[in-house]
């Protein structure tokens, strides 16, 4: 019981929960002082009875997923998962957020990366802007899950759109080298995305790499559809964007560092990701 009660690990989540919920756990450590607490609690009804079970769940996929797989798990994910599922079960249930628990705010806000259709390449890209440096990121799955190549590179921008938009070329020219030709390209810029269906392009200071983007596909005849996700379903392009500010050039690479590849592993799992 130490592992799922006592550990670092399992302190953090049960501290976050309890935190989320404004419920002190008093330090327990038998499940049926958890059980209890959260019952005294009156959060929801007796079908969420069992709640803390499923914490205990996700605390043991953690702990096995590190001692088995080698994964570098971090307690805010398995937050981030066990607070999805308390949404989708409210849902299911048919409770508001406030008839679930009157001292939590609004219901979560689900989100979590989709595979692509069989046949296409799922990118994922993301620019990463700070006054003195900036770089772009991306990376490639197919309708598996599985990482057929990712990048990250240096770029020159003047604000945070303009990396994004070096995020988007950069997409089409790892894809043309890689003969992919049938792209779904994703994004947590919703600027881009809404920029996509324009047919010409009013911003003068991405103009030049939008211009890039149009010749690009129409020269390669590539399959094109861009869809917009929140952050939180971004996170694999977004770690690579933001070292790529202190490269000294254009990587691509078919084996993931040990920490993209937990981050793909996350994508991977059923799990959507809280966006609160």
């Amino acid at each position: 019981m130490h592992l799922i009660f006592q550990c670092s690990y399992a302190k953090e989540v049960w501290y976050a929960i309890g935190q989320y919920f404004h419920i002190n756990w008093c330090d327990s450590n038998e499940i049926v002082d958890f059980l209890h607490i959260w019952r005294t609690a009156d959060i929801g009804d007796s079908k969420l009875a069992l709640f803390p079970m499923l914490v205990i769940w996700f605390i043991w996929v953690a702990i096995n997923d590190h001692k088995y797989q080698i994964l570098d798990t971090v307690p805010s994910t398995s937050i981030s998962h066990i607070l999805a599922y308390f949404t989708m079960a409210c849902r299911t249930f048919g409770f508001s957020g406030n008839s679930a628990n009157p001292r939590v705010g609004r219901m979560a806000t689900l989100t979590k990366w989709q595979p692509p259709p069989i046949g296409w390449i799922k990118v994922n890209f993301d620019g990463s802007w700070v006054s003195s440096a900036a770089g772009a990121g991306g990376v490639f799955r197919d309708h598996l899950g599985k990482c057929l190549c990712f990048f990250n590179s240096p770029i020159v921008a003047s604000s945070p759109l303009e990396a994004e938009y070096w995020g988007f070329l950069l997409s089409f020219r790892v894809s043309i080298s890689c003969k992919f030709s049938q792209l779904l390209l994703e994004t947590d810029s919703l600027t881009i995305y809404k920029d996509f269906g324009l047919t010409n392009m009013s911003k003068w200071n991405v103009l030049g790499i939008w211009n890039r983007i149009k010749t690009l596909s129409e020269k390669y005849n590539l399959s094109i559809v861009l869809s917009h996700v929140f952050q939180e379903g971004n996170s694999p392009a977004d770690w690579l964007a933001k070292p790529g500010k202190v490269l000294g050039n254009l990587i691509v690479d078919v084996s993931p560092p040990h920490h993209l590849k937990r981050l793909l592993h996350s994508d991977s799992l059923d799990f959507p990701f809280v966006r609160r």
